[in-house]
């Protein structure tokens, strides 16, 4: 990945001064996640999986989503994923699968991707396989509203990324649930219709602090982490240093990196709509917040989202020139939160990952469906509730394209009409994953197990990741 900033551990761009007049650090609140005002916070006290793709998250307060890279329609690797990993961080170290590779232990999250499988075919006798990029989102369905103020959202992870050829954290802010909001250079465009997000992959090593940002020393003793760049994206239109964009990301401090599992930064995301202000701590730390970068003339376009963490790699064991081995890796989450007015959450039913296997390669297991026109997939969502209270529905899914752009895409729920989706996108790109949040009849859908076909007229498509979405209808709920 060609960053605009820092990549690997080397500052590429001229730096630009810090604001004049902005605080290098400050004292983090008290209250709920260290808000005065929480709308929401998390602290994952305990395990408490409802079956869903949530892992041992709670399915009914949060969302996942995952794009883990392998897609090829004549390979019949539709959304593949590896099919056993091993998850670290503050649970003891255990074989886990997708779907279990969410895991809650001594009060903290911890989730874990392999982006760099042996994927031999059983046919070979040498390995095929090569890193790839992937990425893990998780959300919460509580709306966060940032409506005429700056909004604060915290959270804590072990940002021990070791830069942008290996894995890292990064935050989104999306105005819709449409899964896994995700860009990596122009080969995937997994846009929502407006949101934002941040790479925490802004690597220096010892010594090099100073490249990282003006107020970033330089006699670092370990790696230290600062934002890298961001993203924003209007009306599916994105604005992306990494694209060719223009968005300013003026550069300031930087944190230490975690030495050891336990140890995790916190960040403070400031928000409103026209400006984003990041800060954080050194890690095993709460204070004080360090003033990271800035993002001006952020122009976003929306007042009201979800806010997403994300599990980033781009080809991870490529980071040994700053020394790491990245591509099986875990990190850790702890005290996600944001202020604000407590709105309506959201329900959110999940169709199971269809879990089938790759025919000849065994490391593999399928995330996803193949659907066409002759052969339209019919996915199937359990336990829907909340069509009385809901004030709007949605079908959201990942979707990818192989032959043909644009594509409609047509759906129908529960043997009712068959309803069409235009190609929202500006571009025509195909064999990239796309994000996608459909407004649908709540008349359409029925208490308990829904049916959905989706399919384009045009081409085959890979689906992934697809919910119902009942906007509301879980009512007010004390954070």
């Amino acid at each position: 990945m060609a960053l605009a900033a820092i990549t690997c551990g080397v500052l590429l761009s001229a730096l630009v001064p810090v604001v004049l007049g902005r605080q290098g650090s400050r004292s983090p609140r008290s209250g709920p996640c260290g808000l005065t005002h929480a709308a929401f916070c998390a602290t994952f006290d305990r395990p408490d999986g409802t079956g869903t793709r949530s892992g041992e998250l709670n399915g009914t307060l949060w969302g996942v989503s995952r794009q883990l890279g392998f897609d090829n329609l004549g390979q019949h690797q539709y959304d593949a994923a590896v099919r056993s990993v091993q998850i670290t961080g503050t649970c003891p170290t255990r074989t886990v699968t997708v779907e279990t590779d969410i895991r809650i232990c001594h009060g903290r999250l911890n989730e874990v991707v392999n982006d760099n499988p042996d994927i031999t075919p059983a046919n070979q006798t040498s390995e095929s396989g090569d890193g790839t990029v992937t990425s893990l989102a998780m959300y919460p369905k509580q709306p966060f509203d940032f409506s005429g103020r700056t909004g604060k959202v915290v959270f804590d992870v072990s940002d021990d990324s070791g830069g942008s050829h290996a894995a890292w954290p990064e935050f989104w802010i999306t105005s819709t649930p449409a899964p896994d909001p995700f860009a990596h250079l122009a080969s995937w465009q997994s846009l929502p219709q407006y949101g934002f997000g941040i790479r925490l992959d802004g690597v220096c090593g010892p010594g090099q602090g100073g490249q990282c940002g003006p107020d970033c020393p330089s006699g670092n003793a370990t790696n230290v982490v600062t934002v890298n760049d961001a993203i924003v994206v209007r009306n599916y239109t994105e604005n992306d240093p990494e694209n060719g964009g223009a968005l300013q990301t003026i550069h300031a401090g930087c944190v230490r990196e975690p030495t050891h599992a336990g140890e995790l930064n916190h960040f403070q995301v400031d928000v409103s709509e026209k400006q984003i202000e990041v800060y954080g701590t050194n890690a095993g730390t709460l204070a004080p917040l360090v003033h990271l970068a800035t993002i001006p003339n952020a122009d976003l376009g929306f007042t009201r989202g979800l806010i997403w963490l994300e599990d980033v790699h781009y080809n991870a064991n490529k980071g040994v020139d700053v020394g790491v081995h990245q591509a099986m890796h875990t990190f850790t989450w702890d005290n996600v939160g944001f202020d604000g007015p407590v709105l309506p959450r959201d329900l959110g039913f999940d169709a199971a990952d269809s879990q089938t296997s790759v025919p000849g390669y065994p490391a593999l297991t399928n995330l996803g469906w193949v659907t066409s026109a002759s052969a339209p997939a019919t996915i199937t969502i359990p336990k829907v509730s909340g069509r009385a209270k809901a004030t709007g529905g949605l079908l959201t899914l990942n979707f990818e394209n192989f032959d043909v752009s644009p594509v409609t895409l047509r759906y129908s729920l529960n043997r009712h009409r068959v309803h069409t989706y235009a190609w929202p996108y500006p571009d025509t790109m195909t064999g990239s994953p796309r994000t996608v949040a459909i407004p649908i009849s709540l008349a359409e859908v029925v208490k308990g197990t829904n049916h959905v076909r989706i399919w384009s007229g045009q081409d085959s498509l890979i689906l992934s990741n697809v919910d119902l979405i009942m906007r509301g209808a879980g009512g007010i709920v004390d954070p």
